[in-house]
């Protein structure tokens, strides 16, 4: 029964990550958020999602969970069942009707199968066998052992209980799902295939060079004020270029406020009238672990070395004699006090020091010695007066502690390079010299006595919390607030006149963020099911109060023309660039040069020398994709026709073309299987993404 236990051990994780683990490479990125959303679903729509257009029932699918947990619970009594763990049960469920309604029928197309056989193979077969089944056969502490693994199946058909059928069908599951998608991405990998003819394009693209003259006139240059667009121009510019102005998914606006939990100065006040009040017993107690312990405090008999504790207490601790309390201080939101229990000495010395470090600017001799001059220059500087050590640390020195002045802090023989530590050793406390070390030359300065002693410390704290006072305040403001909230206008005009900053989210099936809070997954939940317009209940997301408001709901597919604020601009733009090309056809009738053409617009024909098409980025011109493509094509010693680009209209005249050298048979080959390999990396993907496609594979859990 040991391979029994070791299953029940593993049956929680095992369980949740049965089919995700088969599919995480393959489905669950892209397939499971699919870019359509159900945004403009009704609030009466109680799928959790749809594949192929058969929607998944939310009761339904709850259902299967309660099953899972249920199974899951017997299999393992002594575990709970959290809510992570559901997540992961929801998680695995939701793999099934993927691998039902999606990868199954592919799986029967192709006659991809399992045999029980193989099932044997993989859990008996060093060869064969998966990580997977090492963990659930390999004991604690040993080593797989296939035989193990035998005699466990063995048993199988003597399970006259069912108990070790009931164990070993989960794992079954997913050791035939992860086959079965291993064997079809096999498939799929396999007809993968990159052309040398391939391999050599790119290879000219980056290797071949152009150079060419152009002529240009800029939109942005162009001055005829009386060159308008009319409605029907700007909607027919919009119908041409449609396909720009497409949104891949839903997106709902989302604006919201939200008010802290964090304690107000009079809550903070109150928890350091508490410590001073405490100060007082602790100073006088006689027995501190006792005092401690009745106080809630931590009593620590360990003693502490420098630079082991928090800076805020070792320099008021360490000088102070046995019996002081130090504080209140802050630290990670509770107010501290603490005590000096006792002092000991250590067998190890620490140092505390600052430096300046000169770095050698060069490999000679001189530039060591400069550098070494320029060290000692800065020490007279400081010995003078004329600035502080930390003055001049932050002036002039290279490292990370040049912001603090130089400090090194505490540390202790090793931490430094023995040049650095040796300096150190013998030189007075309070000061300097000038030392060298591989980093470079080093103004020291010893700013502590080394000492061996160690302090044991006892301190008494308490978190600072918001007080009722506090969390009702709050609390009334965004009630107050929601109060007069009935749509976007009253909610925004209300946070405006209260001078309450509104926050805003763009919400989509890819994104579910709300910037300042970090789980917000109820206010969510909301806002995937509001209407254009309503307004949320009060949510506490995060020690926050939270009210939200949809403003806006833009459907997925094209955008309006209203959507597109600069449409006008384009479409001017565009009918600039007509307009110029007429120009320039008519100029070209006359024009033998790049010279001549570029007189007849008053400017002056530019040379580009030794572009490449790789380089999507052309100098002086920028990105002008179709100025690429004609510099490419276009014969030697020919005008273009003019170019209508993003930013101008061009005309090149190719002058020079520099054929890269042919490539190594050798060099192709390697390039030719690096591609390969890449792309068979993304077919895993590629596929997904055509599945996702094909079943209109739609995940709604979000919503709830």
């Amino acid at each position: 029964m040991g391979v029994i236990q070791t299953l029940r051990n593993k049956g929680g994780k095992i369980s949740v990550v049965v089919i995700s683990l088969a599919l995480f490479m393959f489905l669950v990125q892209d397939a499971l958020s699919g870019r359509n959303s159900v945004f403009g679903k009704s609030n009466d729509d109680s799928s959790i999602g749809s594949i192929d257009g058969d929607k998944i029932d939310y009761k339904e699918f709850e259902n299967k969970v309660a099953v899972e947990v249920d199974k899951m619970t017997k299999a393992n009594p002594n575990q709970t069942i959290d809510e992570q763990r559901k997540e992961g049960i929801r998680e695995q469920i939701w793999q099934r009707y993927i691998q039902d309604k999606v990868m199954k029928p592919q799986y029967d197309k192709l006659g991809i199968d399992v045999t029980g056989q193989e099932i044997y193979t993989v859990c008996t077969s060093l060869e064969f066998v998966t990580e997977e089944v090492k963990g659930a056969f390999t004991p604690q502490g040993g080593t797989f052992d296939p035989n193990a693994a035998k005699s466990f199946l063995k048993r199988l058909d003597d399970d006259a209980t069912g108990e070790i059928h009931t164990q070993w069908a989960p794992f079954e599951e997913y050791l035939t799902t992860s086959r079965m998608i291993n064997k079809y991405n096999a498939m799929a990998k396999s007809g993968v295939y990159v052309t040398t003819l391939e391999v050599k394009n790119q290879f000219n693209d980056a290797n071949k060079k152009v150079s060419f003259q152009y002529v240009s006139q800029q939109y942005a240059n162009y001055s005829d004020t009386t060159l308008k667009v009319t409605p029907d121009e700007v909607t027919a510019y919009y119908k041409k270029n449609k396909e720009k102005y497409k949104r891949d998914e839903e997106v709902r606006k989302l604006n919201y406020v939200y008010f802290d939990f964090i304690p107000s100065s009079e809550d903070t006040a109150e928890v350091n009238a508490w410590a001073k009040m405490m100060s007082e017993g602790f100073s006088t107690s006689k027995n501190d672990s006792e005092f401690v312990s009745k106080n809630g405090g931590v009593y620590n008999p360990t003693a502490m070395g420098h630079g082991e504790m928090d800076p805020k207490l070792e320099d008021s601790l360490f000088n102070a004699p046995v019996g002081k309390v130090v504080g209140p201080y802050e630290e990670n939101g509770e107010i501290k006090i603490a005590k000096l229990v006792n002092t000991k000495e250590d067998t190890i010395t620490y140092y505390r020091a600052s430096h300046i470090l000169v770095k050698v600017v060069g490999s000679t001799a001189k530039d060591t010695a400069d550098a070494i001059a320029k060290a000692t220059e800065y020490m007279n500087d400081i010995k003078s007066g004329k600035k502080t050590f930390a003055e001049m640390a932050m002036q002039y020195g290279t490292d990370g502690t040049a912001s603090k002045g130089g400090d090194l802090g505490w540390f202790k023989p090793g931490n430094m390079v023995k040049e650095f530590e040796d300096a150190v050793k013998r030189t007075p406390a309070g000061q300097m010299t000038v030392a060298k070390t591989q980093f470079g030359a080093h103004v020291i300065k010893v700013t502590y006595a080394p000492t061996r002693k160690k302090i044991v410390i006892a301190t008494l704290s308490k978190k600072v919390m918001s007080s009722q006072k506090t969390l009702d305040a709050a609390y009334n403001s965004v009630a107050e607030l929601a109060s007069r909230s009935k749509d976007y206008e009253t909610f925004a005009a209300a946070c405006k006149e209260r001078n309450i900053p509104m926050r805003t989210t763009d919400l989509s099936n890819t994104n579910r963020n709300m910037p300042g809070l970090q789980n917000p997954k109820s206010v969510l939940s909301w806002a995937y099911r509001a209407k254009k317009d309503e307004v949320s209940s009060l949510y506490t997301v995060d020690d926050k109060y939270v009210l939200a408001c949809l403003k806006e709901i833009l459907p997925e597919g094209y955008l309006s023309q209203e959507e597109i604020s600069d449409l006008q601009a384009l479409a001017l733009k565009d009918k600039k660039g007509k307009v110029l090309i007429e120009k320039f056809n008519e100029n070209l009738k006359n024009a033998q040069t790049p010279e001549q053409l570029a007189i007849s617009f008053g400017s002056v024909a530019q040379d580009i020398r030794g572009a490449v098409f790789a380089n999507s980025y052309l100098e002086y011109i920028g990105n002008e994709p179709e100025v690429l493509a004609n510099m490419v094509t276009l014969p030697k010693q020919k005008f273009s026709k003019p170019i209508q680009g993003a930013n101008g209209v061009y005309v090149i005249y190719v002058t020079e073309v520099l054929d890269g050298t042919a490539p190594d048979p050798m060099m192709i080959k390697a390039q030719q299987d690096s591609k390969i390999n890449e792309s068979k990396q993304r077919t895993e993907t590629y596929v997904s993404e055509a599945l996702k496609t094909k079943y209109k594979v739609k995940d709604f859990r979000y919503r709830f």
